[in-house]
């Protein structure tokens, strides 16, 4: 017996004022709960202590904190919720030592952050440290989650705390797992974490991949998102991968089979069938049959007609077009198709409606600066030279004659049926005047009223019902300066002394016709006397 009160006052003696000690709960009250400690009396617990734990019964083991042994009335004071919170503090100050996470709720915002309770003990969560991304407070409050331990003052009180290291650690733990998977032609999943104009970036668990825009499908694109979608779970293969650098390349279109594989079973030559102009170029319209199998319609094979300049203006990108498959290269990867081979061609007899010497009439559709475009009934387009106007006047543009819309009769002067070709003349529907003017003259005439129409440096341009040229070495008595002695619309009488039909040259002279006068007036003198 004295022994066992020997080794009961050397226990106590062990025991220590402010160390956690386990107790016998020896009685329960509604307000308290006697526990005994091993010390010459018990200490009584309020029920309110009680808090994050069940109230325990009679002969329960508690843990509990010894704050006196013998108070003035000679009671031991015990305190569980004291207990509670330094075991929580133990535990904070042993995870922030070894780096483990601990265990908390957000309760509420605060300035910068969020309170988290930590078992009773209050730590802030700065806002930048929930997440990756900025978050929305509603979401987190009253949530539980893991944090990492960034900052612990004891004198303060002061715990800062992150969730988003215990993210980090996750990510970089997924990192390494999907790493030791990842190889060259493996199929996984993986989730489309970015869109950008040249791809996209699939999240493969940690680690990310760039799918590009060309490897998503076999057809074309114009950007990722008309396929690919922030948040999408897609299949992928690894095309490359460089563990050390962390480049991973994906595809997606590499999972299924090429387009032009098959393609005899899917197309054939002299097929006609239906496609989208994906492209447009200088030279032609890359029309896409289905994803990943195109066709050229060259700018030839638009239309049998019209001189299609810009395939734009033809064709715009997104439409439908029907089309006659006209070659296919399978080695290549080619396909030649046609518009205008789905029309009837005009050209076909078109010598035998329009032989050369017809007259036609036609609508004036388009000028250029060596002529204009007239299109027939038929819808064959013929050229009119400016040449081909007018026999007479100089025009510095067709516009300067005709106008579009304008409905015209012309002479057909040529046809290419096969090079579908036709020139047509607007002066030939009337009598050449040079030709008319040489039947009627000869050299030596005299030409009076020549009415001048242009003044040169080197002589003077008249018009006779025909242009004709006086050169300066030709005219009497010429001025050094032409344009002081003669103006346009004067009249004058001169003599044709070169007639050149190949090249429509009329030259005339002025000193050639001077003596003649002198002479004819001498004569009608001397009649006049003897009269």
């Amino acid at each position: 017996m004295e022994e066992n009160i020997i080794e009961m006052i050397d226990e106590s003696m062990k025991i220590k004022e402010g160390e956690i000690i386990k107790g016998v709960v020896v009685k329960v009250t509604n307000s308290d709960i006697l526990v005994d400690v091993g010390l010459k009396s018990e200490g009584i617990i309020p029920v309110s202590e009680f808090k994050r734990s069940a109230v325990p019964g009679q002969g329960d083991e508690v843990d509990v904190l010894l704050e006196k042994i013998e108070d003035d009335e000679g009671m031991v004071i015990l305190s569980k919720e004291k207990a509670e919170i330094m075991h929580v503090w133990n535990t904070i100050y042993e995870c922030h030592e070894t780096g483990e996470s601990v265990e908390g709720k957000i309760i509420k915002t605060v300035k910068g952050g969020f309170q988290v309770d930590l078992g009773g003990i209050s730590a802030f969560l700065p806002g930048s440290q929930v997440d990756f991304q900025p978050v929305n407070a509603e979401d987190f409050l009253g949530t539980t989650h893991r944090f990492k331990i960034l900052k612990l003052s004891e004198g303060r009180k002061n715990i800062v705390i992150s969730r988003r290291a215990i993210l980090e650690e996750d990510v970089e733990k997924k990192r390494k797992e999907t790493l030791e998977k990842i190889e060259k032609d493996a199929v996984i999943e993986g989730k489309v974490k970015n869109i950008t104009d040249y791809g996209a970036f699939i999240d493969l668990g940690g680690v990310d991949g760039l799918l590009h825009i060309s490897d998503i499908t076999w057809g074309r694109l114009s950007h990722t998102s008309e396929v690919l979608h922030i948040g999408d779970t897609v299949k992928v293969i690894v095309l490359e991968c460089d563990k050390e650098k962390q480049r991973i390349a994906l595809g997606m279109k590499q999972l299924t089979s090429h387009p032009w594989e098959d393609i005899d079973k899917k197309f054939e030559v002299g097929a006609v069938t239906k496609g989208k102009v994906v492209s447009i170029t200088q030279y032609g319209a890359f029309v896409e049959l289905k994803p990943g199998i195109e066709g050229l319609v060259h700018i030839s094979e638009f239309t049998w007609t019209q001189k299609v300049r810009r395939p734009a203006d033809f064709l715009s990108l997104g439409d439908t077009v029907e089309v006659k498959i006209l070659n296919i290269d399978k080695e290549q990867q080619r396909m030649s198709l046609s518009i205008r081979a789905l029309m009837e061609n005009p050209w076909e007899g078109a010598v035998e409606r329009h032989p050369v010497g017809s007259v036609v009439k036609g609508i004036v559709r388009k000028f250029t600066n060596y002529g204009a475009f007239i299109e027939l009934k038929d819808g064959i387009e013929g050229l009119l030279h400016i040449k081909d106007i007018s026999w007479t006047k100089r025009i510095s543009h067709p516009s300067d004659e005709l106008k579009t819309g304008q409905e015209i009769e012309c002479k057909i002067l040529s046809i290419d049926q096969e090079a579908h070709r036709l020139s047509v003349g607007l002066k030939q529907m009337s009598e050449d005047p040079l030709k008319k003017f040489v039947e009627e003259h000869a050299i030596g005439d005299i030409i009076p009223n020549a009415t001048i129409t242009r003044v040169l440096d080197k002589g003077l341009v008249v018009d006779v019902g025909v242009d004709g040229f006086i050169p300066y070495s030709q005219m009497q008595d010429p001025p050094k300066e032409l344009q002081r002695e003669y103006t346009i619309g004067d009249k004058i009488t001169v003599r044709l002394i070169e007639i050149n039909e190949e090249k429509r040259r009329l030259v005339f002279s002025q000193t050639e016709y001077e003596p003649a006068v002198e002479e004819k007036e001498s004569v009608d003198s001397e009649e006049k006397d003897n009269s």
